[in-house]
């Protein structure tokens, strides 16, 4: 998965998460293995 791609999805989780719109991530099938997910609110 690009570091873009994954930002946007995290952006639009959190989004979810506090606030109205945004949308759950589904990483379902997604390659983590060298992701940054330091910081990020699953």
């Amino acid at each position: 998965m690009e570091v873009k791609e994954l930002a946007n999805i995290l952006e639009e989780h959190s989004k979810w998460l506090y606030a109205s719109g945004g949308k759950r991530a589904d990483l379902r099938g997604a390659d983590l293995q060298r992701a940054d997910l330091r910081g990020a609110d699953l």
